[in-house]
């Protein structure tokens, strides 16, 4: 399989957040074309993922809302993929489509 067939993996929001000090910070989560779920960046405090240890990475905060990490999150796709958000959105389907067909 050349690079060119390998599955294409891109950053969006799916609301995972943690609380620190009141203010939610969000964390962006990488899905993979075709393979069924999803990746936080990082271990979410919130007790998602079960309980932090030391060893755990800390998360990726990329905003305090929904709306500006999905935007920070297109911005990733585009520079560092060459993605556009209507394609990142096909991804995640083929992904949901991955999870449903078990």
């Amino acid at each position: 399989m050349n690079n060119d067939d390998a599955p294409r993996t891109i950053m969006t929001s799916l609301h995972i957040a943690d609380r620190i000090d009141g203010v939610l910070h969000f964390i962006p989560c990488a899905v993979t074309e075709n393979v069924a779920g999803y990746r936080p960046m990082g271990k979410p405090q919130n007790g998602l993922l079960g309980p932090r240890t030391i060893d755990d990475p800390m998360p990726w905060y990329w905003g305090n809302t929904d709306a500006e990490c999905q935007a920070l999150c297109d911005s990733y796709n585009r520079t560092t993929f060459d993605i556009e958000p209507a394609e990142a959105l096909r991804i995640v389907a083929s992904s949901m489509r991955a999870q449903n067909s078990h």
